[in-house]
């Protein structure tokens, strides 16, 4: 009872105003004394601080921290949260990121809640994680120069590292030259470590921090190969005569800057469009007025550079010694616009090395005999090259009586058959004017190579007959003039070859 009211307890806090007073009364239905405040609850945490994350923190993670206090009253409070390190304030409020700055490995980093009601009833809760060491980082890896590496350059290797704990880092750098270990430290001279054109060159950096912790990096560059310089070609000799003299090409004066060994191919084109490899033409393939052409390419095994020289080949002067492909030497006479060897063929090759046979009464004297097939080397055509060397061929019928009437002019008829009444096997025989000296070296029959060696001697044409003969001609000690008659292609007649 006051001042005539009474008042019962109530079941919430309530405060009702009368006259001025103020009454407050308790939720336990405890009735307060009147004009004098309620005392409220003391505070308490429901759920005790906590961090977040709990675990994995390195610098730059962002923790958060969470506490949630109460009263029994539900009584207004304040939470607040303080983050220390080793006793010392790094930060208020919720959140913190954790910082080199503030912390090192190891540190345990403490969130403190407070929670304060209005009458200053406070209580604390508190929270703790340990921070942990971050991996350094080795994020680019250069060499420098990265194009234009040749097998003496110095290179230069260069790196960006970092460490989040500001732990202070010294990079260490390994080269490597196609996989094994040649140097260590920032740089690297080539001309020391044995590389070749197209090794590849890799530089390893790595870090370690003081609690543990490391990284590491590479790159790479691949060392270009420089070409050899073109070389000098020459051919040899300057002015070669047509089927007398090879073609030898020569090439030099090529350099590799990095000293690899060169070595030499020879091609050679005609303006004929005839080809050759290797460093030689044979004289038996040249002919007069034709350029030939030799492209020498040198090689360092990976590139190549090449250089061409040309010369011209130039006619056979009738006079001067023909070679053929066996490398049996021949005079040569002009007569009238003809030239002759001055002597019979004596080969075992035809002009491209193949092998013929011959019959021989006594080859190095008079020469070799040859069936009129061997002699045509397969041909029918008339004036076919045959046997005989490049450049010349097997003198037609026609071509014999060109000669025969060269030296006598009364000769008129080209078909005569048998003997004429002039004085041409006399100057053609070796006792006559004109070098083409014709020796008695008889015939070949039946593998006989010796049938009147001691008088005459017979030559074929190139000018066919019918299936089993072919025209020739006779000369005989015992008859001034030429015989010129159908024989047998199976017997073994002498030839002399003609230039083209």
């Amino acid at each position: 009872m006051f001042n005539g009211i009474r008042w019962w307890p109530l079941s919430l806090f309530a405060a009702v105003s009368c006259g001025g007073d103020v009454l407050v009364t308790r939720k336990d239905d405890t009735a307060a004394t009147p004009g004098v405040p309620a005392t409220p609850a003391p505070p308490f945490f429901s759920s005790t601080a906590a961090i977040s994350p709990p675990s994995d923190v390195r610098t730059g993670t962002t923790l958060t921290c969470t506490a949630a206090a109460t009263t029994a009253s539900d009584d207004p409070l304040t939470t607040t949260f303080e983050w220390t390190v080793s006793a010392q304030v790094v930060a208020t409020g919720d959140t913190y990121t954790v910082t080199a700055t503030d912390t090192d490995v190891t540190d345990r980093i403490d969130c403190t809640a407070t929670a304060a009601s209005t009458d200053d009833q406070t209580i604390t809760s508190s929270a703790s994680v340990i921070v942990e060491n971050t991996e350094p980082v080795v994020s680019e890896v250069t060499i420098a120069p990265s194009t234009g590496v040749v097998v003496d350059s110095v290179l230069t290797c260069l790196a960006t590292v970092t460490d989040p704990d500001e732990d202070g880092l010294v990079p260490s750098y390994t080269w490597l030259l196609s996989e094994t270990d040649v140097a260590t430290g920032p740089e690297l001279a080539l001309e020391t470590t044995g590389a070749q054109p197209l090794d590849s060159v890799v530089c390893q950096v790595s870090v370690f921090d003081s609690h543990g912790g490391s990284a590491a990096n590479d790159a790479m560059v691949t060392i270009e190969n420089r070409l050899p310089t073109a070389p000098l070609v020459e051919i040899s000799p300057d002015e070669p005569t047509a089927a007398v003299d090879d073609l030898v090409c020569s090439a030099s004066g090529a350099t590799d800057a990095d000293e690899q060994s060169l070595t030499y191919r020879y091609s050679w084109v005609s303006d004929q469009g005839d080809t050759e490899s290797g460093d030689t033409v044979p004289a038996a393939v040249t002919l007069a007025e034709e350029t030939w052409t030799c492209t020498a390419v040198v090689s360092d095994g990976i590139g190549s550079a090449s250089a061409s020289a040309s010369v011209l080949v130039v006619d056979t002067s009738c006079g001067e010694t023909l070679t053929d492909v066996d490398g049996n030497t021949y005079a040569t006479v002009e007569l009238g616009s003809q030239c002759w060897m001055a002597s019979n063929l004596n080969a075992t090759s035809d002009a491209s090395g193949t092998a013929i046979s011959r019959w021989c009464c006594d080859c190095s004297r008079y020469g070799g005999m040859y069936d009129w097939s061997t002699v045509m080397n397969g041909s029918t055509t008339e004036g076919t090259q045959g046997i005989c060397p490049t450049g010349w061929h097997v003198p037609s019928d026609a071509d014999w009586f060109a000669l025969e009437s060269h030296l006598d002019a009364s000769l008129t008829d080209p078909s005569y058959v048998g003997w004429n009444s002039t004085q041409i096997g006399d100057d053609l025989s070796t006792s006559g004017p004109y070098g083409f000296d014709w020796l008695t070296g008889g015939f070949g029959s039946s593998g006989n190579g010796c049938n009147y060696d001691y008088d005459r001697i017979l030559y074929w044409t190139s000018t066919d007959h019918t299936s089993t003969e072919a025209v020739s001609r006779l000369f005989n000690t015992a008859y001034t003039g030429s015989n010129r008659d159908y024989r047998l292609k199976a017997f073994g007649f002498y030839v002399r070859c003609l230039k083209d």
